[in-house]
């Protein structure tokens, strides 16, 4: 049913355009001055789809013959005109989806709205207009033996006006119509209607009136008035005043009314069209006159429009701006513009900076001169060469006045003029301080993981999974020139201290030993807790002898260390073994064999160190 109605409404609406435009033939003519059908057409075709587009172009074809053939044209005239709409119609349809595929109608769902897409669907009807004029006046030469250069110009002017100037309408108001009549039918389609009629405000409304009157006035003057061919340019005046202070909806339908207002006045023989004495030409230059008047006044309209667009995007980012800091500086880096986001990042009002100091003043010495480094250019020009190079943004400790720091994230780039000249920077910065200092702690944490599993919590030395990777990679690695000894520690007696004093004294003495092993030992030796009250370090670069050496220094100074503690700790001492390591041996070997070393040591009565050398090749024992 709703396909139906459809069909029937549009259909309706092009006979009822279509007779309209046969109206107004000049003196029995065979050429109209206006064709409004042409508009309509497009817009029937254009809200078509899949399941309709069939039955929409026949009704189309159809009706466009029976308009024509019932208003005087002979059934191969009517013919031919069927012929020349329907290839206006399609060519028309067919380079507006490429060109503006993103308005509604053409492929897209938002209503035409830029300055270009306007010029895009402009030249689109020029051209498919010009093909249909020279199509229908071939077929009138062959059907009726008539027509000239000029029957082509005035189709091609009267169609381009009356596509152009009622499709807009369509165009413009479709997308809030078809969307109301959608979601809410009739009721909601008529607000729309409503609201896009009354004006918001009485002054609005007073500015209707006199726009009407005035147009009124200066048409009256041009068409009615033996001075008005002299006075034509005031044409200008109501469609400019409509362009600038309107929308391109508005402005459409003032330009339909000035159309309206022109053709009736021309078929009524008054005006200055009326001076040209072929109808023909008459018909041209009417519609040419008309043609200008309105795309220059819908330029205007369209143009406006994009500002008024443009502005309001502008406001919204400068409200948005509170959040951002946006400031602009000349090619010096000197502050030209401070807006509100920095006078809240920074805490400068915009009069303390603009024009006093430079963008670099607010980044701390040390990023400045790491990023100059980076770039091989002075500090104070890093900025610059960033905005020149437009990369990517980069994280700012920048200072504020308070003294007080924050990170930011700031992007650079170059301001140009229209001609492409660079006259300055741009900078947008966003604060990240709490991003930051998040990830600066999500790393803290990882690298106290990374730390506690690779180390003992209790003394803060290395433990027993560090330690054998580190030995195990030694012995891969290490120089066979090179030799190396493993020492393999226990303290003696340690029991009595966890059993007379607590755990928490032996929990102590094994902290404080581990300090005394860790300043006792090279920095390029390595100390660790095994567990309980082992111990073990690795001497690099050292031999039995000096090994040996090394051990007795370590016994040595854990007696000396618990002779200053309480008596039950003074019992405690230190036994050590070691054995030389053979480059490419095994870990787990060297670890036995240095335990059985340290057996050896505590065997002879504790206290004292047992260093062996490396086995003969092929002895592992």
């Amino acid at each position: 049913m709703h396909a139906v109605v459809r069909l029937a409404s549009w259909t309706a609406a092009f006979v009822a355009a279509g007779y309209v435009g046969r109206a107004t033939i000049i003196d029995g003519t065979a050429l109209s001055l206006v064709w409004p059908a042409a508009g309509v057409a497009l817009l029937w075709l254009a809200t078509s789809s899949r399941r309709t587009v069939a039955a929409d172009t026949v009704c189309f074809a159809t009706a466009t013959f029976v308009v024509n053939a019932s208003t005087g044209a002979s059934p191969a005239l009517a013919t031919v005109f069927v012929v020349a709409n329907l290839v206006q119609a399609g060519l028309v349809l067919a380079l507006a989806r490429w060109w503006v595929p993103e308005v509604w109608g053409f492929g897209g769902r938002r209503p035409l709205g830029r300055l270009a897409e306007l010029g895009r669907f402009v030249a689109a009807a020029l051209i498919a207009c010009l093909v249909a004029a020279l199509v229908g006046s071939a077929g009138l030469y062959l059907t009726e033996h008539s027509g000239s250069l000029l029957t082509v110009l005035a189709w091609w002017g009267r169609n381009t006006v009356g596509l152009v100037a009622v499709s807009l309408v369509g165009l413009l108001a479709g997308p809030a119509l078809v969307a109301a009549a959608r979601s809410g039918g009739a009721r909601s389609l008529a607000g729309v209607v409503r609201r896009a009629v009354t004006p918001r405000a009485p002054a609005r409304a007073v500015e209707v009136v006199l726009l009407v009157m005035t147009t009124a006035g200066v048409y009256l003057a041009v068409f009615a008035t033996p001075s008005g061919p002299a006075l034509a340019f005031l044409v200008l005046v109501p469609t400019f005043w409509a362009g600038i202070r309107f929308s391109p909806l508005a402005a459409t339908v003032h330009s339909l009314g000035c159309a309206a207002a022109a053709v009736e006045l021309t078929l009524l023989g008054e005006g200055p069209f009326v001076a040209f004495d072929e109808v023909t030409a008459r018909a041209l230059v009417a519609q040419l006159c008309v043609l200008m008047t309105m795309v220059a006044g819908l330029s205007l309209a369209f143009s406006h429009a994009q500002e008024r667009t443009v502005a309001a995007e502008l406001t919204s980012l400068m409200d948005a701006s509170r959040l951002v800091a946006l400031v602009s500086t000349d090619l010096g880096g000197r502050v030209r513009t401070f807006g509100v986001g920095a006078e809240r990042l920074l805490g400068y009002d915009a009069s303390e900076v603009v024009g006093h100091r430079p963008l670099s003043r607010f980044v701390v010495a040390t990023d400045l001169q790491a990023a100059a480094d980076e770039l091989g250019v002075p500090p104070a020009e890093v900025l610059a060469e960033l905005a020149r190079r437009e990369g990517e943004p980069r994280t700012w400790t920048l200072v504020r006045k308070d003294g007080s720091r924050l990170f930011a994230r700031l992007a650079l780039s170059q301001l140009r003029d229209a001609g492409g000249t660079a006259t300055g920077y741009l900078a947008v910065a966003i604060d990240v301080t709490e991003a930051v200092h998040d990830q600066q702690e999500r790393e803290h944490l990882q690298q106290q993981l990374a730390h506690l599993a690779h180390h003992d919590p209790l003394t803060g030395l290395p433990n027993r999974r560090w330690f054998e990777s580190l030995l195990r990679e030694h012995l891969a690695t290490t120089d066979p020139e090179q030799s190396s000894v493993l020492l393999m520690l226990d303290l003696d007696h340690f029991k009595q201290v966890n059993d007379t004093l607590g755990h928490a004294a032996g929990d102590a003495l094994l902290r404080t030993t581990a300090d005394v092993l860790r300043h006792r030992v090279r920095h390029t030796d390595a100390v660790a807790r095994l567990g309980g009250d082992e111990f073990a370090v690795l001497l690099t670069d050292t031999d039995p002898v000096g090994a040996a050496n090394a051990a007795q220094g370590l016994v040595d100074a854990v007696r000396a260390h618990t002779a200053l503690l309480a008596p039950v700790c003074r019992r405690v001492s230190l036994s050590v073994g070691g054995v030389e390591l053979v480059p490419g041996g095994d870990a787990l070997d060297v670890l036995h064999r240095a335990d059985a070393a340290l057996y050896e040591a505590k065997r002879r009565g504790r206290d004292q160190q047992v260093v062996r050398a490396a086995p003969p090749m092929g002895d592992t024992g």
